[in-house]
């Protein structure tokens, strides 16, 4: 087929059309596009349609099931004209599992070359290959240049994970001698960190990074965090860190030399890390409303409790009953707590103590609270609980169990996890809910396939019994896989 403009210009748009579709090849379709500039447009858009993919989509997602779909699919954003000067509100890469050092090498140059042609982009989620031994130093820069052209858009919001589990299978590298100067700002990078690389912001522009999530925090990203969130400290306003484990100390040194003065919501889950460390990032930022905070383990034994307030002006709370004990100040020094979610995590059936002696803590609260309890995937359920409660010799007494100490709490939240409504969860909800003396509305979580009727989850006998445990209950709804509600009527 001969390309050259005039012959182009002789045939019909409509046929031109129907040609190029019936081209078999993807690097065929780019070699067209690069022959002329109608040639261009109508060869791009037909590889464009064959991977269905929108270019100029508001919420654009890039997860491609073969390396050579990623490759013709990013080179076809990199070169396309139309692209030039477009605002997404979204982007979402994956690139993959699949670890070809070279193939991943060529992804990240041609997103780094789209997204440079962009006018601005608000918010971005990214999954990344960390580098495997023996990797090019040139995996790194290219990551960084990555994000720091992502960061140049305007981006108010950007999720960095990475496919290596942190650095859970790497030691601490810092001798006892350099771990205990890291903390300190002048020794940090001179000792430690590498110097920091080009591609970090230093314009001096007003930042424009609200919300920033760490997914994993491999060691091969470390500077850049540290420069990023340094850079954007004025704006953030939303922190999330998540598996914090062979990277602890990095970590660690991390929160200790930065702060951030907007900051209202935090998230550190899944991680081992130094509690006083911690607590003085909280000290610090006493602006934070929103804090979740669970599967949390200290890398040295805590036999002291916290002896600092903080978490004051907290508004809403998501932990476990360990912390609620061991970590949180009183109750009564968060006034403003409205919202609490628990994450109940225990898998052996006499294991719930820390529940119950998180319900003690709690009585003292003079707010009201909208309580969450949730079993996560590896917990029992609720229902195991309820069995266990009459052979602890407590039975249900109300003057023996902490949930009628709870006068705070009028809304419950129940999410039994991958359990659902089993019939020992729904035998034994009905006595327990009562045991809430101020409860006016019920919600339950069924994200299971355990009962078969959808259009009626809790059978007229539970709903009597709820009825007559609970006279100051209001409503009964069940919420994920349907949306249910009863309403009990007021008695007179």
């Amino acid at each position: 087929m001969t390309t050259g403009d005039g012959v182009v210009d002789a045939l019909p748009p409509e046929l031109l059309i129907l040609i190029i579709e019936r081209v078999g090849s993807d690097e065929d379709l780019l070699r067209l596009a690069s022959a002329s500039r109608q040639l261009h447009n109508i060869s791009i858009e037909a590889l464009f349609t064959r991977h269905k993919v929108v270019p100029l989509d508001e919420d654009l997602r890039l997860s491609f099931s073969t390396p050579e779909a990623a490759i013709a699919v990013l080179s076809a954003l990199a070169t396309s004209l139309d692209v030039v000067g477009a605002s997404l509100d979204s982007l979402t890469y994956d690139c993959g599992w699949v670890f070809d050092p070279k193939r991943l090498l060529k992804e990240l140059h041609l997103l780094t070359r789209y997204v440079s042609k962009l006018a601005s982009i608000n918010q971005v989620t990214l999954r990344l290959a960390a580098p495997l031994p023996g990797w090019p130093r040139q995996w790194k820069d290219a990551t960084e240049a990555l994000l720091a052209a992502i960061l140049s858009k305007s981006c108010s919001s950007i999720r960095i994970n990475s496919s290596q589990m942190s650095s859970f299978h790497e030691q601490d590298v810092l001798s006892p001698w350099m771990a205990a100067i890291a903390t300190k700002q002048s020794e940090w990078t001179k000792w430690y960190w590498p110097p920091p690389p080009e591609t970090v912001q230093k314009d001096g522009k007003t930042s424009d990074l609200h919300t920033c999530a760490i997914l994993t925090f491999p060691p091969f990203l470390r500077q850049f965090y540290l420069d990023t969130l340094k850079h954007n400290s004025d704006s953030l306003m939303d922190l999330t860190f998540m598996n914090i484990f062979g990277g602890g100390t990095d970590w660690d040194t991390l929160i200790s030399n930065v702060s951030f003065p907007a900051l209202q919501r935090l998230c550190v889950i899944y991680g081992v890390i130094s509690r006083d460390v911690m607590v003085r990032f909280l000290v610090k930022h006493p602006t934070i409303t929103s804090f979740e905070y669970h599967h949390i383990r200290y890398r040295t034994p805590t036999l002291k409790p916290v002896r600092y307030s903080f978490c004051e002006k907290l508004t809403d709370l998501t932990t476990s009953p360990e912390h609620i004990l061991n970590f949180f100040p009183p109750p009564t020094k968060m006034r403003q707590l409205k919202n609490l979610t628990v994450k109940v995590d225990q898998s052996v059936r006499t294991a719930f103590h820390p529940l119950e002696d998180s319900f003690r803590r709690l009585a003292p609260f003079g707010g009201t609270l909208l309580l969450s309890l949730e079993i996560s995937r590896p917990g029992l359920g609720f229902g195991i609980w309820f069995d266990a409660i009459p052979r602890l010799g407590t039975s249900f007494d109300p003057a023996a169990r902490p949930e009628s100490q709870l006068r705070c709490v009028e809304k419950l939240v129940v999410d039994n996890g991958d359990w659902g409504f089993t019939e020992n969860f729904l035998r034994g909800l009905p006595a327990w809910l009562g045991l809430f003396p101020e409860l006016t509305e019920v919600v339950l979580i069924q994200n299971s396939q355990r009962f078969m009727s959808s259009a009626d989850p809790l059978e007229e006998e539970v709903l009597v019994k709820l009825a007559r445990a609970c006279p100051g209950l209001r409503s009964i709804s069940v919420q994920g896989t349907i949306e249910w509600t009863h309403t009990f009527p007021r008695s007179s």
